[in-house]
């Protein structure tokens, strides 16, 4: 009982991202001005080491989901930038935001200022989950080669630009059923106004929102579904998948890996048997080992 009591006090510290779990493995977080939507996790000394920017899925930056892993990678000597694309500064009782209009190009611009930055080692990678993942994948497709990554993972990426979402769509009490709690069909909910944002009824039924993605580059909307031309970027790239994800199918990797193959350029794919979109257990451990060695050998 003890035992497990302590683990859960290091595993809520962590998700807090408290400085008691950080000082405790030498790590520190500084937040930089010049990227005010990223946290940067620094290890030791301070010295410039490898960079790993990480990219957070669909629950938005607020979630703290990369505390645990940046913690993990900054002590195996990696300077992590936790990155925020949207959805970053929300406190409890707050709506969510909508996963819509992210401008690529300032995000490209903040990953420069990284490369850049005095505890980077000149040599960094992108690691994108989920919608993160489509997002690495798409950084990647875009960046000017001189400021590239040297390395790419995406774990259960999308292979085209998705659209607009928000994590409350799936919320039970964003939804109002006027016969009485749980009687309503499907079609015959309609979406609380007090849970604010764009309902998906709205997205779906606009005949531009249908055509628009998540993301604009240069202030131009990417079109949903145009695919994310991954073989511009010519540098190593890893993808992990679980075979039983259903949110997004594992074709969506296997057609990247396609597409990088038939480039000729590099790409080490990982599928997963029994496992979702989202990985526990052993499939967590051996996917973060993956992706351990995977860094190992293209950052160090």
């Amino acid at each position: 009982m003890v035992k497990k009591l302590g683990l859960l006090v290091v595993l809520l510290i962590s998700y807090l991202g408290g400085d008691l779990f950080a000082s405790d493995l030498k790590v520190k977080r500084i937040w930089d001005k010049k990227i005010p939507n990223g946290l940067l996790y620094v290890a030791g000394d301070l010295s410039p080491r490898p960079g790993v920017v990480l990219l957070h899925g669909s629950e938005g930056g607020s979630a703290r989901s990369l505390t645990f892993m940046a913690m993990e990678l900054a002590n195996e000597g990696y300077t992590v930038l936790v990155y925020c694309y949207f959805n970053c500064w929300k406190k409890s009782g707050d709506k969510n935001e909508t996963l819509k209009d992210i401008e690529l190009a300032s995000i490209l611009k903040d990953l420069k200022t990284f490369k850049e930055s005095k505890y980077v080692s000149n040599k960094f990678s992108i690691f994108g989950h989920s919608r993160g993942a489509e997002l690495a994948l798409g950084l990647s497709s875009y960046i000017d080669p001189k400021d590239s990554p040297v390395a790419t993972i995406a774990h259960a990426p999308s292979d085209t630009f998705t659209g607009y979402y928000n994590s409350d769509w799936k919320n039970s009490k964003c939804w109002i059923c006027k016969k009485g709690e749980n009687v309503c069909k499907k079609t015959e909910l309609r979406w609380n106004k007090k849970c604010g944002g764009i309902s998906p009824n709205e997205v779906y039924s606009h005949p531009d929102w249908k055509t628009k993605s998540s993301w604009k580059i240069k202030g131009v909307t990417i079109p949903y579904g145009k695919r994310i031309e991954i073989e511009k970027f010519k540098k190593p790239v890893l993808i992990t998948h679980g075979l039983e994800d259903r949110v997004w199918s594992v074709s969506r990797s296997k057609r990247i890996v396609e597409t990088l193959k038939g480039a000729n350029l590099p790409v080490e794919a990982h599928y997963f048997k029994n496992a979702g979109h989202s990985f526990v257990k052993e499939s967590e451990w051996e996917r973060r080992s993956l992706v351990l060695k995977f860094l190992k050998k293209n950052l160090k």
